[in-house]
């Protein structure tokens, strides 16, 4: 396989964004619990697959990158230029990644809150 240009790689990640924001515009309430189930298995699958051209990336910019024209070490200047913290960030990721998921929606995962969307669910 030959390289990709920037032209295919920026098509390819401009159509990635368009089906992210289509699912971000669903809503979830309508499947039962074993669809639900089988959802986050797919989002899980494609969040693992994301993570190999990420990877890539940041190896070749390791690669082609000077110190200086990053402006520091590639993992403060991917920090800096990503705006978090990448050092620490598997600590505890699925912990606070569904804490946070349960904050963004206002209901509490798994602590029996009533959801404040007002659908009356206990979570």
């Amino acid at each position: 396989m030959g390289s990709s240009t920037y032209a295919q790689i920026a098509a390819a990640l401009g159509e990635l964004d368009v089906c992210a924001d289509r699912l971000c515009e669903l809503t979830f309430d309508a499947p039962a619990a074993a669809e639900l189930l089988g959802i986050m298995k797919s989002l899980q699958r494609v969040v693992r697959k994301l993570r190999v051209p990420g990877h890539a990336v940041i190896n070749q910019l390791g690669s082609v990158a000077s110190p200086a024209e990053l402006g520091g070490a590639l993992d403060q200047a991917l920090a800096d230029r990503l705006r978090h913290q990448i050092r620490g960030q598997a600590l505890d990721r699925r912990g606070r990644r569904f804490r946070s998921a349960s904050r963004a929606d206002g209901c509490t995962v798994g602590a029996g809150i009533a959801c404040s969307r007002g659908c009356g669910a206990a979570r």
